[in-house]
């Protein structure tokens, strides 16, 4: 995520551990609020236990499925794009396979290695900020 740099040291508060809330440790200082007892529960049986990543196709494209809220999406995906998150896993140990459809997944085929990243991620993401 690219912050401008005045905002760079400010934290960054998130309600809600699934996907996007844990994603947000990437460089970022974050509070995570979380209810439940064990964050990012649903990742662990998304995908039928696979949990599809993203797909390959161009932002332009990506966004024109979100209709009427596509230009919104394409903000954001401009600053995270497909290819920062595959290199977000990559670089933690997830190899990444595309299948048809363009649908990205864990190599290994769980969900579960996916929440493992994101859970070691955080843990990292605390030491460094503590």
């Amino acid at each position: 995520m690219r912050m401008p740099e005045s905002s760079a040291q400010a934290p960054l508060v998130v309600a809600g551990g699934g996907a996007a809330g844990q994603a947000a440790f990437r460089g970022a200082e974050v509070i995570l609020l979380e209810k439940k007892r064990c964050p990012g529960r649903k990742l662990r049986i998304t995908g039928k236990g696979r949990r599809n990543l993203s797909n390959v196709l161009s932002l332009p494209d990506f966004t024109e499925h979100f209709g009427t809220t596509g230009p919104f999406f394409h903000h954001a995906f401009h600053y995270f794009s497909t290819p920062d998150l595959l290199e977000f896993f990559r670089t933690r140990g997830l190899d990444v396979i595309s299948e048809r459809g363009g649908r990205n997944f864990p190599a290994s085929g769980k969900a579960t290695d996916v929440q493992t990243v994101f859970e070691s991620a955080a843990r990292h993401a605390a030491q460094q900020h503590s």
